[in-house]
């Protein structure tokens, strides 16, 4: 695989200014492995930094073992590649996984062997960080396969009914719904609707909180007019973020490739 090790300034870590990210932290072990396994299987390209980072090269996750808290590299091509790394203090992994940038650190590695070629292996971290883009992709949902919504509204003069919504667009920080209506008395912004049922086709079902928004009447010449909801996911776990992510990502690569004439 290509790999090099690079010369380098200085490099400036995320990670060592957690003040200022903490927000970013996932600490629990279930969503630590699922990232870390998720990375593992794409097989994607790790830029790994030693110590201060004026050196590094690239490598890609080859397991991810729980049972031992052990992960596993694919080792450097050369041993002088292989050397610098087992004795370095620090090593900072950088990676983006569903377009955002994933961080995290281990004290030391070993050198090993992994289904009969040189490895590398290191306890699986304590924490990562996932440094969410501030801004969000908006999605259009495939036509063909919508996403919906199940919400339950507290009408004025209806009581509580669940309402089954269609997605207009979705990103990793919220969703746009289409509602009749006949429903805009009942959605005032800043209102929080607990346990949604979020319904992706051919990824999951999710339960999840949506904040209202934005209310926006919309019209169409062909039907009568309808709301344009725009919520915020509110508390959504990172692992459930990460399936919102990964169905997002997998719409736009499908669609990259039928614009590209590589499938029908």
């Amino acid at each position: 695989m290509p790999s090099s090790l690079d010369e380098q300034t200085p490099h400036e870590f995320e990670i060592d200014r957690f003040d200022e990210y903490a927000q970013y932290a996932l600490n629990q072990a279930p969503e630590i492995h699922y990232y870390l396994g998720q990375l593992a299987r794409q097989g994607d390209l790790i830029s790994a930094y030693l110590d201060d980072g004026r050196q590094s090269f690239l490598t890609t996750l080859l397991a991810v073992e729980t049972e031992s808290g052990e992960l596993f590299f694919d080792a450097p091509q050369s041993p002088e590649q292989s050397s610098a790394a087992v004795q370095a203090q620090q090593i900072t992994f950088i990676v983006r996984i569903e377009r955002i940038k994933v961080q995290f650190r281990l004290n030391a590695l070993q050198a090993t062997t992994r289904d009969n070629r040189p490895a590398l292996k290191g306890a699986i971290p304590s924490m990562l960080l996932r440094l969410q883009r501030r801004e969000h992709f908006r999605l259009e949902p495939p036509g063909g396969t919508p996403i919906r919504c199940g919400i339950a509204i507290d009408g004025t003069n209806t009581g509580i009914h669940r309402h089954d919504l269609p997605a207009l667009d979705i990103s990793g920080g919220g969703i746009s719904l289409e509602a009749p209506i006949g429903l805009l008395e009942d959605l005032e912004p800043g209102s929080i609707f607990k346990d949604c049922r979020l319904d992706i086709p051919d990824e999951c079902v999710l339960q999840i909180n949506l904040q209202v928004r934005k209310v926006v009447e919309i019209s169409s010449a062909r039907g009568p007019h309808t709301l344009r909801i725009g919520c915020s996911f509110v508390g959504v776990p990172a692992m459930r973020q990460g399936m919102i992510e990964r169905y997002i990502t997998r719409i736009e690569r499908e669609r990259t490739a039928r614009n590209s004439g590589l499938v029908d």
